[in-house]
């Protein structure tokens, strides 16, 4: 699960690549996959997005990926310095409406996405996590998605998923 990770075209801007492992990142999680088609104007909408980007009147480098066609991954730096708030919530604009017009959620940040044993990924709150552990639906070997991660080194050297028992799930929900 921690092998480093390589993001791929087309589901991931042509930038991505050219971006420090400094970079900060914003993980947008969506309440079901995205089609190709959509992952693809996702990623349009965030390179028109990234080519104007601006905090404080300094050039955002920006660049944007759909991991496992539910994860909506942000991507940026600027030169000497810290993206403002405002710049964050300049990205915050771009996705929230996108989604919107695809039908889709933008998952709450106390969501829990993790792999069931079918095969799929689901998302669920943190009280029915909690119920599937006790229940033994979900353990330290169920793969879980790491929603926090804060920069692009962390992305590509973790990845976004990981196994319970290496994560915060394992203390939280007694998954060792």
């Amino acid at each position: 699960m921690n092998d480093a990770m390589e993001i791929p075209a087309p589901t991931a801007t042509a930038a991505l690549e050219s971006l420090p492992n400094e970079a900060r990142i914003w993980t947008y999680a969506l309440s079901r996959d995205l089609t190709q088609v959509e992952q693809e104007q996702v990623l349009g909408q965030l390179e028109r997005f990234f080519a104007n980007w601006q905090s404080h009147g300094r050039q955002v480098r920006g660049a944007g990926a759909v991991l496992h066609g539910r994860f909506v991954i942000i991507a940026a730096t600027v030169d000497s310095g810290d993206i403002s708030g405002c710049g964050i919530d300049a990205s915050v604009h771009v996705v929230t409406p996108l989604a919107e017009r695809l039908g889709i959620a933008i998952c709450g940040p106390l969501d829990i996405h993790y792999r069931a044993a079918s095969g799929s990924l689901v998302t669920v709150d943190r009280l029915t996590f909690k119920n599937a552990a006790e229940g033994g639906l979900v353990d330290g070997d169920t793969v879980v998605y790491r929603v926090d991660l804060e920069t692009l080194g962390q992305l590509r050297t973790q990845g976004l998923e990981c196994r319970a028992r290496e994560s915060w799930h394992a203390r939280a929900f007694d998954l060792s």
